[in-house]
């Protein structure tokens, strides 16, 4: 997953010197956005993340615990909400990313 993302940072960088390369980039973006958008719909997978956070995050915040897990509960459903929001268009969210061609056809 990494070195995906590493890929996909230098192909970003080196688009336009390769011929079709922005589509490879685009559909690229567009199915991660997909996989992202399956977790943000899994109610489980959300428990999972909130589990995380809590277990792994905010047990290491000392006296801000309590804190750290209040804001998780708090916002992290508003933050699934937004992203779901945001996925219902993966070629608009990897536009607005800059990994595909926005609508006005800029990049």
């Amino acid at each position: 997953d990494a070195f995906r993302r590493i890929g996909m940072l230098y192909l970003k960088k080196n688009i336009d010197k390769v011929e079709g390369l922005k589509d490879l980039v685009c559909d690229e973006c567009q199915m991660a956005a997909r996989e992202i958008k399956k977790i943000v719909d899994d109610k489980e997978k959300q428990k999972e993340v909130r589990d995380f956070l809590s277990q792994e995050v905010c047990t290491h915040a000392g006296s801000y615990r309590g804190m750290c897990d209040m804001l998780v509960e708090q916002f992290l459903p508003e933050f699934f909400e937004e992203l779901d929001v945001i996925l219902q268009d993966t070629k608009r969210a990897c536009a607005d990313l800059g990994f595909c061609a926005s609508r006005s056809g800029r990049t």
